[in-house]
């Protein structure tokens, strides 16, 4: 999953590192953080979780100056372990009830939870908050 804000990379090159890195660094943080908790809150509410799975969710931001991107997902755990296939399957679904774009062997199986999409998608409106905040720290840096 990817949110791109299409042109910001180009007006960060056209604008001082020192001036923006801070405020994208910070709002970076804060969107993936919004979308961590959210999709944490969605994990703890399905039938199958511990909380082992909604405690592995964490995320990255880009260590570039500026930072152009964040991600957000169970980042830490081992491909192939049995986490990772919980959490997969908790995002996904298995069986025919999966989502069809990943491949799925068993029948029958669980639906998809969708909780980092769904939870990037409750967490919307909060990051638009976020992006607009954004700009005014950057507009106040500028007239500083």
């Amino acid at each position: 999953m990817k949110i791109e804000i299409r042109g910001l990379d180009e007006l960060i090159k056209k604008l001082s590192p020192e001036l923006v890195s801070k405020p994208l660094g910070d709002f970076l943080k804060r969107s993936a953080t919004e979308v961590k908790e959210e999709g944490r809150r969605r994990t703890v509410s399905s039938w199958y979780e511990t909380g082992e799975t909604a405690n592995t969710i964490t995320y990255e931001i880009d260590r570039a100056n500026p930072p152009l991107w964040a991600k957000v997902g169970w980042l830490d755990v081992s491909p192939g372990s049995t986490l990772w296939f919980k959490a997969r399957a908790g995002e996904f679904g298995t069986g025919r009830q999966g989502d069809p774009a990943v491949s799925h062997t068993s029948r029958g199986g669980i639906r998809p939870r969708r909780m980092l999409r769904g939870g990037l998608e409750s967490s919307l409106s909060a990051i638009r908050g976020f992006l607009d905040r954004l700009g005014n720290e950057i507009r106040d840096r500028w007239e500083h």
